[in-house]
């Protein structure tokens, strides 16, 4: 019998949930969405705004590219980023627990004006110049896009979770999970932490968002630090102390990078119980 270990914190609307992580959840949940007559939320879920990945994608250092990468999109769901992101120089793998989602979006061809909808653009208020407002104009977000546009890129969809036996260690420079662990437990945190830094060749970086995560943010960072992940920020990683995180100046982003050297924690294992 597993002893509790719940996080002490409790993040805004998000309550930790063993069902988060189990495919029968997103199999129902997809099953509403894509049943819902209103598109709307639809939309939005396939359209994912990528202005806060491009911002850490550029801090580490891994955008724009000059030759390709490897980038493991963890809980990819059915938005286009692995298609931007190919579209941007990444050799992407896109895992999800959901069949039904990797289906969907294996079978989903994009042009470049419909990836343009993900790069959304913030202009200064007319009425408060330090705040922004979202604009809409395809045209600048089309040239937005473009300005990252890097040959040698591809997306292979592999339907089942970041613990599948086909990923093989240290293959991935680089990590992305968004909001794949928003509402998972302490436990299924410790674990999918020591697996992506499991996934990353040296010097790999791990790229996670997850909305509403401030009331656990302390608790995330020990557990990041316990599975070897150095903190990430501008300037080389011998100049980045190893008790400080980068957080790019907000609670719900974190931006971690494996040890360019030294031994890796052991594999871990998901619990099927």
């Amino acid at each position: 019998m597993h002893k509790p270990d719940p996080f002490q914190g409790s993040p805004w609307n998000a309550e930790p949930t063993d069902d988060w992580n189990h495919a029968v959840y997103w199999h129902n949940y997809y099953r509403e969405l894509l049943a819902e007559a209103d598109p709307w939320r639809r939309e939005r879920v396939i359209h994912r705004h990528v202005d806060l990945l491009i911002q850490m994608l550029r801090q580490a250092g891994e955008l724009p590219r000059s030759s390709t990468q490897t980038l493991l999109d963890a809980g990819c769901g059915i938005a286009l980023i692995p298609q931007l992101l190919a579209f941007w120089g990444f050799r992407v793998t896109a895992v999800d627990s959901c069949p039904q989602a990797i289906e969907i979006a294996s079978q989903r061809q994009s042009t470049e004006e419909e990836l343009a909808r993900c790069v959304p653009i913030w202009d200064p208020c007319r009425d408060m110049p330090s705040a922004r407002e979202l604009v809409e104009d395809p045209g600048r977000s089309l040239k937005r896009l473009r300005e990252f546009k890097a040959p040698g890129g591809s997306v292979s969809y592999i339907a089942g979770d970041w613990f599948a036996t086909g990923l093989p260690p240290g293959s991935f420079g680089v990590a992305h999970c968004r909001n794949g662990l928003r509402c998972s437990t302490k436990p299924y945190w410790r674990q999918s932490l020591g697996r992506f830094h499991e996934l990353l060749s040296p010097g790999g970086v791990l790229l996670l968002e997850n909305v509403n995560a401030i009331g656990i943010q302390d608790e995330v960072e020990e557990l990041l630090a316990h599975c070897g992940l150095c903190p990430s920020g501008p300037g080389p990683p011998a100049s980045r102390h190893p008790s400080t995180w980068s957080a790019c100046g907000r609670p719900d982003r974190v931006v971690g990078r494996t040890a360019m050297d030294g031994p890796k924690p052991k594999p871990t294992s998901r619990s099927k119980s």
